[in-house]
């Protein structure tokens, strides 16, 4: 499923006063030549030449971005939570960009209209709803520089506003930076506790993990995700809604990532996405499938078997739109329960999950998913009139990207039980392999897969993957080679498929891991190893 519920005065960096103006002048300070944000592109920052250029962050100038404070909420104080949603352009002068909307609880800001869903089946006519504001062009903007540092590290400090004065202090944001994501096509930023730790349960989010003071931010943002490329920021660098649907490249796909959010009044963890496919391909949908409305720019969905519940009204589906929007990569998610209507045709008007988001393309035009925010208020059932029961106000952070291609840092079996899997676990010292193994169903033939990350702490290393048949015959694959000290990143993401030679060779019975680890160049030795089945690894 997408993220879980949960507003427009601007939220606030504690900086962040002065920071609106007119979109037009705005546009014209952070971009020069720009109209809108859909005008942005590498060429205003990749080109840069001369002797001091600075290496862009996992190469990559244009990002999507998400970012935002948050924190446990009571009703008897205005809530201090704010998300900030945004484009950073990259230069290789050592400047960056940003524009962005930003929402606070204690903003209010109510939900709009965005489209018209006229999906078709079972799934209401509706209009799509997202946050106030996110249908126009950002209205809020940084300038700053930024370097790198040792260990994959990322350093931003915007130092002007929307007006092109100078803050009353630089704001600082590091940021882990991972690069070489989908063989080159993508890279990705991510705050410190972003992800889970590799400690967290397969099954369960866990606990969130704060970073420590200073360690993210030296203002209020404590959380934040973004995915870069070399493509604009353009509303036609963006791909259709109906092309989730119906193009093989994108529609088998799972969607999925971690979702920091805050309900209850309680800041926690959650997964983002869930067990469908656009294409009702393997996932829990194939016999109701997204269904898209007649001008491609938006799909429905009737979730079956979610947790609405409601006594006096049986339907228990979640009711799920996705709608292009806006001059850039904008899409609006917006979700509710059928059981807070009282037909299965009728619209809900009240506090529905609205979720503004911005597509992640790669260098090559391919869409990858979504990084987003959660911004929804409480509002009164009868008047539609925001309420000040914070706790009842929903806020959150999320990426949502191919898993398949992306490999967000979360164990799948949380969120994909399609298949089994066998998740493993190499130390060497402080550096260490971790992944999984997805096993044919029933113990079919057919290829295993296997998608994991490689950490060195010191010297290089890479992880070898051996399958057999029962009969002994066998296949043999590995990740690349990764070594300590990289600039763009300290951990690299790895995935391969084992399909056995041969016209009958049955089903897989084993996989051999084997961590191999060099620390001189040239001098490779095998490390820890474990032999996994579809049962466990030992």
């Amino acid at each position: 499923m997408h993220p879980r519920p949960y507003g427009r005065k601007t939220p606030r960096p504690s900086t962040a006063a002065a920071l609106f103006g007119t979109v037009v002048a705005l546009l014209a300070l952070l971009l020069p030549g720009a109209a809108s944000a859909g005008s942005v592109d590498a060429t205003d920052s990749a080109e840069s030449t001369g002797p001091a250029a600075v290496a862009l962050p996992g190469g990559k100038a244009n990002w999507v971005v998400s970012v935002g404070r948050l924190q446990d909420t009571s009703d008897a104080v205005r809530p201090p939570t704010w998300t900030r949603l945004g484009y950073y352009v990259f230069g290789t002068d050592g400047t960056v960009s940003t524009q962005y909307w930003q929402w606070g609880q204690a903003d209010q800001a109510p939900r709009i209209n965005a489209k018209k869903a006229d999906c078709g089946g079972a799934v209401p006519v509706c209009d799509v709803r997202t946050a106030d504001g996110f249908t126009a062009a950002p209205t809020g903007a940084y300038r700053g520089t930024y370097t790198h540092t040792p260990g994959g590290k990322l350093t931003v400090v915007w130092r002007t506003g929307a007006t092109g004065a100078a803050l009353p202090r630089p704001l600082t944001e590091h940021w882990d930076v991972t690069a070489g994501l989908a063989s080159g096509d993508v890279a990705r930023i991510t705050s410190p506790t972003f992800y889970p730790g590799v400690q967290d349960s397969p099954t369960r989010p866990g606990p969130v993990q704060f970073p420590a003071p200073g360690e993210f931010s030296d203002y209020e943002a404590n959380f934040g995700v973004g995915y870069g490329s070399n493509a604009p920021l353009t509303a036609q660098s963006r791909t259709s809604m109906s092309a989730l649907v119906s193009d093989a490249r994108y529609n088998a796909r799972h969607y999925l990532g971690s979702f920091v959010s805050i309900g209850s009044g309680k800041v926690h963890r959650e997964w983002a996405g869930g067990y469908f496919t656009f294409g009702a391909r393997d996932g829990e949908n194939t016999a109701n499938p997204w269904k898209p409305c007649p001008d491609g720019g938006c799909i429905g969905y009737l979730q079956h078997d979610t947790g609405c519940k409601d006594v006096n009204y049986p339907d228990k589906d979640r009711v799920r739109y996705l709608a292009e929007i806006g001059g850039g990569r904008q899409t609006a998610s917006e979700y509710w329960c059928q059981t807070l209507t009282k037909g299965a045709k009728d619209c809900y008007l009240a506090n529905s999950h609205v979720q503004p988001m911005l597509q992640v393309v790669g260098d090559s035009g391919r869409f990858y998913g979504w990084v987003g925010v959660e911004a929804s208020p409480h509002v009164d059932t009868r008047t539609l009139q925001p309420t000040e029961f914070w706790t009842q106000y929903y806020f959150g952070i999320f990426d949502q990207v191919s898993y398949e291609e992306l490999r967000p840092l979360i164990p799948v079996r949380a969120v994909v039980p399609q298949a089994p899997a066998t998740d493993f676990r190499l130390d060497y010292g402080n550096s260490n392999a971790i992944g999984y193994l997805r096993w044919p169903r029933g113990g079919a033939e057919g290829p295993v897969t296997y998608s994991g990350r490689n950490r060195p702490v010191s010297g290089c290393r890479y992880a070898e993957f051996t399958a057999y048949a029962a009969d002994g015959t066998s296949v043999s694959s590995t990740s690349s080679q990764f070594c300590a000290g990289n600039p763009n990143a300290t951990v690299r993401d790895f995935a391969g498929t084992l399909t056995l030679p041969g016209t009958n060779p049955g089903p897989v019975r084993r996989v051999k891991v084997v961590y191999w680890v060099s620390d001189q160049p040239g001098e490779w030795r095998p490390g820890p190893e474990t032999t996994c089945t579809a049962t466990g690894c030992s």
